[in-house]
């Protein structure tokens, strides 16, 4: 990864999730426990699994100074853990923006709507999902007091 991630990404073994947020091993350890890195994960308790801290002590990186705008290529599951097909580590590949950076911005799918009432879900909203993210595909018309109504 670049220089400038590796400074933003600093927390190497988080125990919070807040800490979590800034952790290239935890996302990776999230990444293969869980099958996801949301806000589910980053949570105090989801870092501090022990199936979790153990993984983020196998999972290594490298800088790469060269990569000035991001470029995460591949990672490392460290000494010992292989994959079934025998492998250390997990390639792809060249990452240079994420999904939903306004470079490579988020198509509208199931998996916007998905991740939409997961952000609701953890912030225990009152309103229902779908009802909220209908009204947003219409915010140019709606009022304030429309798009807060819970029913």
């Amino acid at each position: 990864m670049s220089d400038t991630h590796s400074l933003i990404l600093r927390n190497h073994r988080p125990q919070t999730g807040l800490e979590g947020k800034f952790s290239m091993e935890f996302a990776m350890a999230s990444a293969v426990i869980a099958r996801r890195a949301g806000l589910a994960e980053y949570t105090d308790g989801f870092v501090r699994r022990p199936e979790v801290q153990d993984l983020m002590r196998r999972v290594g990186h490298r800088n790469q100074p060269e990569l000035r705008s991001g470029g995460l290529r591949s990672f490392c599951l460290g000494p010992g853990p292989r994959r079934p097909d025998g492998r250390s580590s997990i390639e792809s590949e060249k990452v240079r923006r994420a999904k939903g950076h306004a470079d490579r911005p988020t198509q509208r799918s199931r998996a916007f709507s998905r991740n939409f009432r997961t952000c609701l879900d953890a912030g225990r909203a009152q309103i229902v999902p779908d009802v909220l993210f209908d009204r947003l595909k219409h915010l140019e018309s709606l009022s304030a007091r429309e798009l807060a109504s819970v029913g």
